[in-house]
């Protein structure tokens, strides 16, 4: 399909399967250097342009389409969701080496591109790189021109040409880049600004701070003076309340050392109570030990006594198999000899019988009726033979059914025998199970008693161990409860006698103020919460304040200490008229007034004491808050000392605690006794608790007896095992007994029947046989003249019939004879005697090793009866042991309850010197705490374990050496010279030079060097945004100027191109492209001012005719294309709007291009264009198909004349 072209790079041809209007494969071109593109609307000429710019990778929008998917084929009425379909449009590039290059694009069925290059898959930044080399540039589009591109053109204003030059140079991606620096700059040039006008006033303030400093010296020199004075003071009273500290201590050392001794001789007597209890407990385990190995003894003699008893049994049997076998051997012996014997006599009577026959026969012969001559006789004896030998068979069968019916008599009476002793043993049989099942009843039953038993006491355990549980339980409660009750009581104890302290000041100081009416009473007596709700908040912030005594004047002051001191009493004084005067801080009142209070305000007092000042010094610059979130607020705020909630919740210094609640305590005296005589209900429920489970052990017992019930139960099973054994074993035998009774009794009847029919046989033999005989007989008879021949032998028929019977008897016995020294089997017997011996030397064999296993059976049964009964004896001396165990358990808990009680006395007589010392140490850290809310510094020092002391090294050691009276007259000298001291420094104050906020100049100084030097830093920063903005502005301008001054080249020689004609004698017009703002152009416009052919004037785009706007537009875009030029371009009906001499000016524009530089592909209407192409494409829809069909034609063959004939 391919067409020879010269070289240069361009498009050959494009495939494209299912794109837009065109289904399935289409190939369509070929496109030479100048292409025209022509059909109707509708046709898919537009599609064409779409796909070239689809495999060239032009986003879907760009191609009138929302999504991949609607670039696919689809019929009319389908939806775009239906389409299952995939697409794709192959171009076929050649390079300027007239190397092809196939680029390729995809759309799969679910919506996803991808790029081919040559059948290779590439990602899409590396296709768009391979088109950049051939100089197609996707995202400026330098190959794309279409007629709404051209009309926008027109109507471009200044700044609307400027956005497109900084799209088409690139200097757009500055952009973002060039706000963004543009703006840090002058953010930095406005903190600059700031910031130096902020150091202005910072230096004018120092300088004022400055000159007040000199005036404030002075009076800082004389408050240093009072204060070293009040440091003095404050470490006297300190060094009076840290001597009665030390005398305190020792006390407490003394009642420590007391009680520690007494704990010792406690924890002594709860050592041994508890080696008691071990080793009550380790008795108590091994005596479970012991009744354990003891029922487990007793477990296997139950298991193995019956299993001997078995042996023994069996031994018996075995010896008495033995004897039986060897009883029969004898019998089988005596027999086998017997039989010997009685076979020769039977072979001697045999002989015997046969001769008694013959001399019976001749005696017959004797005895006949007729008297025969010898020659009749010897023809009766002839024919006598020959009957007996026509009879032979008959007589020999008869012979034969006799000895068979003698036999059968015979095993029939034999079996009659052994059918009647089966049937005895059967009756023995069902004898012995009848009994054996009544025992085995007798047995369950007894079984099911003990198992009631063991199962009511496995409840009984179960309740014990349960109980014992709960009592261990119930004592660990106990415990626990007694403890608490004890610390109770003397926490009681102590409220109790604090309380009576409470009291005893209470009436001291009415007392004072009844005798002194400058005695006000206490604190918390003078001032109250204006609301109840506020009591709580009040009580947690001022606390032990609340318990100072207040007075007027220092003398009065005097005269109450006095009073306390003779009343061994210590109280805190506030003197009135020492209090220094305040003011509320409106300033930190309206901080505070969102979140909280402060505490002056929730006060009432009587104003007229002078408690104002008082009030202002303890709870000034404290403020209390509603909930514990507010007051974490406020922590934060400047001047605040504490913050305390209204449910006593307190923060100070960083630190959270609850107020401690006094309600438990108001009627602690009222629970005392109530607590005390619980402590000894208590006591008394331990007590009998302990000695219940030291005391008698059930629940071994009763493990115990349960252990002997399953050894019952385990020896019932045994002997039921062996009982339910032997009923199988007889039970098995009478079914193998009846069995042998039916075989017998069905062997009776079947010889029954065949002796009953061999009878018969017998009969009709002995007929034959006479019948025989009377046809031997029957002529000789006639002769003879009698009817046979039986007539004729005997005397008579009596006397013929009694020697015939005994011939018969005869032969009978003969037959028996014979028939039982045929059945005499000798080999079967001596073959009996040999299996019998055999049979007995198993037995034998047997019963040794049954016996072997007996002995040794019985050597362990002996061995566990030993051990049984060390067991039983190990188990009574621990019982005694026990018994001595729980003795000795007794007497060490009544030697632990003592020295228990009396720790308790130790302990409380300690817990009062410890409150007493504790009272002394917080008296020290309330006056500690008092001298710092009068800003007075209290000297401390660290201990070794890191805590807060009194620093004494700065008092004079004179100080050291004196009395506690001694200090006490010291400290009133000193006292009077600070009051003296301190009425200088009001004079100095009044002045008003005596100001100067060191900390205030300190914090100027440290804000000025902090301002100057983000001065400094801002100034960097400056710097370095200009640095880097000026650097983007740079890369920005080259990239629009490069791009602009490339199009500013080339639009006056395009532009007068465009307009040569023959109208204007092929001079052209001329076209003018600047800048507006030369420094930064993207920041202004861009102006473009053609001037048409035979004007002299430059013009505004919007003054110009339709065709010049197009031909001015156009110019402007070849301008821009030839600045970035393309191997091709598309152009998309950009005639449209020309008028012929126009379209003729275009045409010879692009003809010169397709020749010169680049392949030119128009979509057009005109015909102008498409006569004058190199190769013609044209489309068409066909509704029958419901696709765009293409059509190709090479233009380089046809002239003028072909083209008129078209």
């Amino acid at each position: 399909m391919s067409v020879p072209h010269r070289a240069r790079a361009r498009i050959d041809h494009l495939h494209l399967y299912n794109f837009k209007s065109f289904s399935e494969d289409h190939d369509i071109g070929p496109f030479l250097d100048f292409t025209a593109i022509i059909g109707p609307n509708g046709g898919g000429k537009s599609n064409i342009m779409d796909a070239i710019s689809f495999v060239l990778g032009v986003r879907s929008a760009d191609l009138r389409a929302t999504n991949l998917k609607e670039l696919v084929y689809r019929k009319e009425n389908e939806k775009v969701s239906d389409n299952c379909r995939s697409t794709y449009v192959e171009l076929y590039f050649y390079t300027e080496e007239d190397e092809q290059i196939i680029f390729k694009r995809t759309i799969s069925p679910t919506g996803i591109s991808e790029y081919f290059i040559n059948e290779n898959k590439q990602a899409s930044d590396a296709y768009q790189e391979t088109l950049q080399r051939f100089n197609i540039l996707v995202k400026a589009r330098n190959f794309l021109i279409f007629q709404g591109q051209v009309d926008s053109l027109a109507m471009k204003s200044g700044k609307e040409l400027t956005a497109l030059f900084e799209k088409i140079s690139g200097s757009d991606d500055y952009k973002a880049a060039y706000e963004e620096s543009k703006a840090q700059m002058e953010s930095c040039e406005e903190n600059m600004k700031t910031i130096s006008n902020k150091l202005t006033y910072l230096t004018n303030e120092k300088k004022k701070l400055k000159e007040q400093k000199s005036h404030a010296k002075d009076y800082e020199n004389l408050i240093n003076k009072v204060k070293a004075l009040q440091v003095t003071y404050q470490l006297l009273q300190f060094s009076i309340l840290e001597r009665e500290i030390a005398g305190k201590n020792k006390q407490v050392d003394g009642k420590k050392k007391g009680l520690e001794d007494a704990r010792i001789k406690k924890e002594k007597s709860a050592v041994g109570l508890r080696e008691s209890g071990n080793n009550f407990k380790q008795y108590e385990q091994e005596l479970m030990n012991v009744i354990d190995d003891l029922a487990n003894k007793n477990n296997l003699i139950l298991i193995k006594k019956p299993e001997l008893n078995k042996l023994k049994e069996n031994l018996k049997q075995f010896q008495l198999r033995i004897q039986a076998k060897e009883d029969s051997l004898e019998q089988l012996k005596t027999n086998l000899d017997n039989s010997k014997k009685r076979s020769e006599q039977m072979k001697n009577e045999l002989i015997i019988f046969d001769e008694e026959i013959q001399k019976k026969l001749h005696e017959q012969i004797q005895e006949l009726k007729v008297d025969l001559d010898e020659t009749q006789k010897e023809r009766y004896m002839q024919l006598k033979k020959e009957a007996g030998l026509r009879s032979f068979m008959e007589k020999k069968e008869l012979e034969r059914v006799k000895r068979e019916l003698g036999s059968k008599e015979m095993n029939f009476s034999y079996l009659k025998q052994s059918h009647n002793a089966k049937l005895e043993e059967k009756s023995k049989l069902d004898e012995d199970i009848s009994g054996l099942e009544q025992q085995l009843n007798r047995k369950n039953d007894e079984k099911s008693r003990f198992e009631e038993v063991r199962s009511d006491t496995l409840n009984e355990i179960k309740k014990a161990t349960m109980k014992n549980e709960k009592d261990k339980e119930r004592e660990l409660e106990l415990v626990e409860r007694l403890r608490m009750l004890e610390g109770k009581v003397r926490e009681y104890e102590t409220v109790s006698l604090v309380k009576k302290e409470k009291e005893k000041e209470k009436t001291i100081v009415a007392d004072m103020m009844r005798q002194n009416k400058k005695v006000r009473g206490f604190f918390r007596d003078l001032v109250v919460p204006i609301q109840p709700r506020y009591s709580m908040a009040v009580e947690a912030s001022l606390g032990s304040i609340l318990d100072y005594l207040v007075v007027e004047d220092a003398e009065t002051a005097a005269f109450v200490h006095t009073k306390l001191k003779e009343n061994s009493l210590l109280k805190d004084i506030v003197v009135l008229e020492n209090v220094p005067e305040g003011q509320v801080n409106e300033s930190l009142r309206h901080q505070v007034s969102n979140l909280g209070t402060l505490l002056p305000d929730i006060l009432t007092y009587d104003r007229n004491y002078g408690l104002d000042k008082a009030v202002l010094a303890f709870a000034g610059s404290r403020v209390v808050a509603e909930d514990i979130n507010k007051a974490e607020s406020l922590r934060r705020v400047k001047g605040i000392r504490q913050v305390v909630t209204i449910d006593g919740v307190t923060i100070k210094n960083g630190m959270i605690s609850s107020a401690p609640s006094k309600k438990r305590f108001e009627k602690g005296s009222q629970k005392l006794d109530i607590l005390v005589k619980e402590t000894e209900d208590i006591r008394a429920q331990l007590h009998d608790l302990q000695q219940s489970l030291r005391g008698e052990n059930t629940l071994a017992n009763l493990k115990q007896n349960l252990v002997e019930y399953e050894n019952k139960i385990a020896s019932i099973d045994n002997e039921i095992a062996g009982m339910s054994e032997k009923m199988q074993n007889l039970m098995g035998n009478r079914k193998d007994l009846i069995k042998d009774t039916k075989a017998i009794e069905n062997q009776l009847n079947l010889l029954q029947r065949q002796i009953s029919t061999q009878k018969d046989q017998l009969f009709a033999i002995e007929s034959s046989i006479s019948s025989i005989e009377d046809s031997v007989f029957s002529d000789f008879c006639r002769e003879l003249g009698i009817e046979n021949i039986k007539s004729l032998e005997g005397k008579g028929l009596e006397e013929a019939n009694k020697l015939q019977e005994e011939i018969n008897r005869l032969r009978q016995e003969y037959s028996k004879v014979e028939w039982q020294l045929s059945s005499l089997n000798l080999e079967s017997s001596e073959e009996a005697v040999s299996r019998m011996k055999s049979s007995i030397a198993k037995d034998k064999s047997e019963l040794t090793k049954i016996n072997d296993r007996y002995q040794e059976l019985d050597k362990e049964l002996n061995k566990l009866k030993d051990a049984q009964a060390q067991l039983k004896s190990s188990e009574d001396k621990l019982k005694e042991e026990i018994q001595r165990m729980k003795d000795l358990l007794t007497s060490q808990q009544d030697k632990f309850d003592k020295t228990l009680k009396a720790c308790s006395i130790l302990e409380k007589d300690l817990s009062n010197e410890e409150r007493e010392l504790e009272h002394l140490y917080q008296q020290k850290q309330q006056r500690i705490e008092e001298f710092q809310m009068k800003n007075l510094d209290v000297p401390l020092r660290r201990t070794d374990d890191d805590t807060p002391d009194i620093d004494f090294s700065g008092l004079d050691v004179k100080y050291v050496r004196m009395s506690s009276e001694q200090l006490d007259k010291e400290s009133e000298s000193i006292a009077s010279l600070i009051e003296k001291e301190s009425k200088n420094l009001e004079q100095l104050a009044s002045s008003g030079k005596c100001t100067f906020n060191q900390d205030k100049l300190e914090d100027l100084e440290r804000k000025e060097e902090e301002t100057t030097k983000q001065l400094e830093d801002f100034n960097r920063l400056l710097n370095d945004a200009k640095a880097n903005f000026q650097e983007i502005k740079e890369k920005r301008r080259f990239c629009f100027m490069n791009m602009f001054n490339s199009v500013e080249g080339a639009i006056n020689r395009i532009y007068k191109e465009m307009t040569k004609s023959s109208k204007n004698n092929y001079y052209g017009g001329s076209a003018l492209l600047y800048v507006e703002d030369s420094d930064e152009p993207y920041n202004g416009g861009v102006v473009y001012s053609p001037t048409p052919p035979g004007k002299r004037c430059m013009y505004e785009m919007e003054q110009l005719s339709g065709g010049e706007k197009t031909i001015a537009a156009l110019s402007l875009l070849f301008a821009v294309h030839s600045a970035m030029p393309s191997p091709f371009y598309i152009l998309d009906e950009i005639d449209a709007f020309l008028d012929f001499d126009n379209c003729q000016l275009l045409l010879n524009y692009l003809q010169k291009v397709a020749e010169e530089n680049s392949q030119c592909i128009i979509i057009t209407h005109k015909e102008d264009f498409f006569s004058n192409s190199d190769s013609l494409i044209g489309t068409t829809f066909l509704p029958l198909e419901s696709t765009s069909k293409s059509f190709s034609l090479d233009m380089r063959g046809y002239g003028p004349k072909q083209m008129a004939a078209i």
